[in-house]
């Protein structure tokens, strides 16, 4: 029987999971429970039709799910987290808290009540990043001289879309051994 999963949020980034949920229901890997959300329920007619919506989350629900996937805003996070641990596993969007010892709480109370906690981390499952990881410590590709991280993310605002914040991308430059030892004997001694 394929897990009962219940979704808490349907805004714009939810509405992304609730599609996938629903894939996952139609292919018989999951069974989407219902939604909670306080949103304007009017989205969640039309091609959603036959989902159950709740407009508030009850210990009710909590009990016949398996697990519950948590997008609502951020500083929401934390309480959601610990409301769901004790019925259910858990995914929850990032960030899991607002501070590391709220974190630790929160795997502490996953802990104690043998349940699963996990932090929707998209690129760290993404085909392209494990075949990065498998290919780059070989040397299939060469030698890799920097990685680094950026994300930018946009809010939806009156009259179109807006940059608020960057912080996280995965990038990994590297040149061929070849190339790299050429620019190494032409510029002169690398530092190490």
């Amino acid at each position: 029987m394929p897990p009962r999963i219940l979704l808490i949020g349907a805004g714009r980034f939810g509405r992304e999971h609730l599609a996938e949920w629903r894939r996952l229901d139609a292919q018989g890997e999951a069974t989407l429970a219902g939604v909670v959300t306080r949103a304007n329920l009017g989205p969640l007619h039309g091609s959603d039709a036959g989902v159950a919506v709740h407009a508030e989350l009850s210990d009710a629900l909590l009990r016949d799910v398996d697990a519950v996937d948590i997008v609502t805003p951020p500083h929401t996070h934390a309480a959601l987290v610990r409301r769901c641990l004790p019925f259910a596993h858990v995914l929850v969007e990032k960030p899991l808290a607002t501070s590391p010892e709220e974190a630790a709480g929160l795997v502490a109370c996953a802990r104690a009540n043998g349940h699963v906690l996990a932090v929707g981390h998209l690129f760290r499952f993404h085909p392209v990043v494990h075949e990065l990881a498998r290919v780059v410590p070989s040397g299939g590709i060469g030698r890799a001289e920097s990685r680094g991280a950026s994300s930018t993310q946009w809010a939806r605002v009156r009259g179109g879309m807006r940059l608020i914040s960057s912080s996280c991308t995965c990038s990994t430059s590297s040149m061929p051994s070849s190339a790299s030892s050429r620019r190494s004997s032409s510029a002169g001694p690398r530092a190490s």
